[in-house]
């Protein structure tokens, strides 16, 4: 017992490939159902700033995660501003599942639609990409950015018609023109 005791200290002291989960890669039983796990990621090699950004608000949502009865507006808010962080910092399987969290707990935020639509776009999913801004849309058809997104979107598929619609709709808007028109030029 005292060799198998000696055994464990050591392998605890030199890092021995144990590592302990946090409430976000093992969520609490009473989220299991609605949210998505978040791993960690290795973010060994990134800036110290960088890091040390990430870490806090990795902690920080996983504190709300863990306390009995976290305000979903808050802990969606948490997931959101952590998602951003991933985003910037190109974890972007990470990135889509904080915004996919944040979504779940505040759906009627068209921030979390228009991240994940701008995450698909960027990965090459532009069909999934194209349903998250059109969701994002039905939230807040005033924002003039997804008229843009949509059009390059729709450009993309190779459908001219829609991509033209989306491009027109936002080529009077200060400083989306140049890009609706570069976009619409392509087109004609």
């Amino acid at each position: 017992q005292c060799r198998l005791a000696a055994w464990l200290v050591l392998l605890l002291l030199t890092g021995g490939g144990i590592t302990w989960a946090d409430s976000l890669s093992e969520l609490p039983i009473s989220w299991q159902a609605r949210l998505k796990a978040l791993p960690e990621a290795d973010i060994s090699g990134a800036e110290p700033a960088a890091r040390q950004a990430l870490d806090m608000a990795r902690e920080k949502t996983a504190e709300l995660v863990s306390a009995p009865s976290p305000d979903p507006l808050e802990l969606a808010r948490s997931f959101g501003d952590l998602g951003n962080l991933y985003q910037l910092y190109a974890v972007h399987t990470l990135a889509e599942t904080s915004y996919a969290n944040a979504r779940t707990l505040e759906p009627e935020n068209f921030r979390w639609a228009y991240y994940l639509g701008y995450l698909a776009f960027t990965g090459g999913r532009t069909e999934t990409a194209i349903d998250w801004f059109e969701q994002a849309q039905r939230l807040n058809p005033d924002y003039p950015a997804l008229g843009l997104r949509l059009g390059r979107a729709w450009y993309e598929l190779g459908d001219f018609k829609r991509a033209r619609k989306a491009l027109m709709a936002v080529g009077g808007s200060q400083g989306l023109r140049a890009a609706a028109l570069y976009y619409l030029g392509q087109i004609d």
